[in-house]
């Protein structure tokens, strides 16, 4: 099954990007192998959680995902915040043709690592940074999450740095029907009974149920191909 953005699956995934504060604490892990005075893509943003903490940290920040509707929500996000160092492109990476473009590219890969990584190496001036899954792991899913959209592609090694680290980013729930609705979209009908089990109460009055996710991470940094140096 390959994700989709809707308005269910957005609203899914901002409610749990503000309740784990998911998106705060990934930024502050990428911050320390970013300078401030230097631009960051964020590539393949989908609805620029991401982009948009950057930016209210005062890095200036291009955002692009090919995706109408989670563009959509970014832009609309980005208006109710009053951020100004966000530049929002609804546009197809594999489209970019001037280069480099920016000193950073970001890739937050969710499992779906990309096999052009020497593509985006040219597109930035500094380095690629790619946030991904270490192993598929699902908490609705019972394969583990390996469908084909999500498998990871071999990456080479010996080139660049690595970090691994783990985040809480599981999500909220406004009901039981609710639950009941993102594990079928998600998991499908042979998990439903087994997650509905791990559900947490939260004592919270607009999320009163909890599915707990947490996300084992690795960040690696990639020098572009326009570095001369194997700083990252």
């Amino acid at each position: 099954m390959a994700f989709t953005w809707s308005e269910k699956t957005i609203n899914w995934y901002a409610a749990a990007v503000a309740f784990t504060g998911f998106g705060q604490k990934l930024a502050d892990v990428l911050t320390n192998f970013l300078p401030k005075n230097e631009t960051v893509c964020d590539m393949g943003c989908g609805i620029g959680y991401l982009a948009l903490e950057l930016a209210s940290r005062g890095y200036r920040v291009t955002a692009i995902d090919k995706d109408t509707r989670a563009i959509g929500w970014l832009r609309n996000e980005l208006q109710r915040r009053g951020i100004s160092l966000l530049e929002v492109v609804e546009r197809d990476w594999l489209s970019l043709r001037d280069r480099p473009l920016w000193d950073n590219i970001v890739m937050v890969s969710a499992g779906r690592r990309s096999d052009k990584d020497l593509f985006f190496r040219s597109l930035c001036r500094k380095r690629l940074i790619i946030i991904d899954r270490t192993n598929l792991d699902s908490h609705v899913r019972s394969d583990g999450g390996t469908s084909v959209w999500c498998l990871n592609l071999p990456t080479e090694r010996g080139e660049h740095l690595t970090l691994t680290f783990s985040l809480e980013f599981g999500q909220p729930l406004k009901s039981v029907e609710d639950a009941r609705d993102y594990i079928s979209t998600f998991g499908g009908a042979e998990t439903l009974e087994d997650t509905l089990s791990t559900l947490i109460n939260t004592g919270n009055a607009d999320y009163p149920f909890y599915l707990p996710y947490r996300k084992n991470l690795e960040l690696i940094i990639k020098p572009s191909v326009w570095h001369v140096t194997t700083d990252c």
